[in-house]
């Protein structure tokens, strides 16, 4: 069952009292006497109408350029297998098979609710439990993924360091509640690969996340194409390609995070790499949803 989550959900009692209040203080400071406030009240139709395009105004989202149609999808048939056989996969690599995975059969036994937007769940070792950092978390996901994947290419080997990648401040948050408030060794996150935000530049999706939405990272996206190797497949270069919306990368590691991060289906290349922070059809930012 999905429970609804929308992008425009009703306005609530205490966000108009806010605005209320926000009105209300912006009056005061005007420093108008009585006659001048009796004078707006009776202009009230002209208010009104004056204050509706501000509001508007004020509410729009940034980088609404950075938004193209697309019409790229996942291969034929593709969708995320069941966390027990995620499971299954993950314990078979040496690196994971000694977690404690007993909340993954549990909530396999009796499945949570996924949230509209998600696609289904995943299991994602923690990053604390596998490394010292996250970015040690990434990099050992690159040598996972090398022993996995014969076309695997990592165009960012020696660039993965805290100088090169950061996670969001919302992802960083996000993670950190997920591994404090999950117990065992796995985090099982509902989430989507792209889809959602296909077409969109990440810092458009990154706008245009819920409350409760978040962007992946590299790590999370490479532990779900080991459990999912056909989201991206050689010789299906058609099919969406993943943009990490949950770290910033440097390049030059000089402080300027202006790059994304991505997985893509390259010819006979599976390329883990980055480029600009552009608007393309064949891109979507992965993202995942917390309560």
């Amino acid at each position: 069952m999905k429970k609804s989550i929308t992008s425009q959900e009703k306005m609530t009692d205490g966000q108009a009292a806010k605005v209320k209040e926000l009105v209300e203080a912006a009056l005061r400071k005007s420093d108008l006497g009585g006659d001048g406030i009796q004078r707006i009240i009776e202009k009230g139709g002209e208010l009104k109408n004056k204050l509706i395009p501000i509001f508007q105004k004020l509410s729009e989202l940034p980088y609404a350029n950075e938004e193209v149609k697309s019409t790229y999808g996942y291969p034929k048939g593709w969708k995320l297998r069941d966390i027990s056989e995620q499971l299954t996969i993950l314990q078979k690599i040496k690196e994971f098979k000694v977690l404690n995975a007993r909340h993954v059969i549990r909530v396999a036994e009796n499945p949570s609710e996924v949230p509209e937007g998600a696609e289904g769940l995943v299991i994602i070792p923690k990053p604390s439990r596998v490394a010292n950092s996250y970015n040690e978390a990434v990099v050992l996901m690159t040598e996972l993924m090398a022993k996995s994947r014969k076309d695997w290419h990592n165009y960012r080997e020696g660039g993965l360091g805290p100088e090169y990648l950061r996670l969001t401040e919302k992802t960083k948050q996000a993670i950190f509640r997920l591994e404090k408030g999950t117990p065992g060794d796995y985090l099982v996150i509902p989430v989507q690969t792209g889809l959602r935000h296909r077409g969109r530049s990440m810092r458009r999706a990154q706008v245009m996340f819920i409350d409760r939405e978040f962007g992946l990272g590299p790590y999370e996206i490479g532990i779900i194409l080991l459990t999912h190797p056909e989201r991206l497949q050689e010789d299906e270069c058609e099919h969406l390609g993943i943009d990490c919306a949950g770290c910033d990368y440097s390049p030059y590691a000089d402080g300027d995070f202006f790059r994304v991060l991505d997985f893509r289906q390259s010819s006979d290349e599976l390329r883990f790499g980055c480029w600009a922070n552009s608007v393309l059809q064949h891109f979507g930012s992965a993202s995942g949803f917390v309560e």
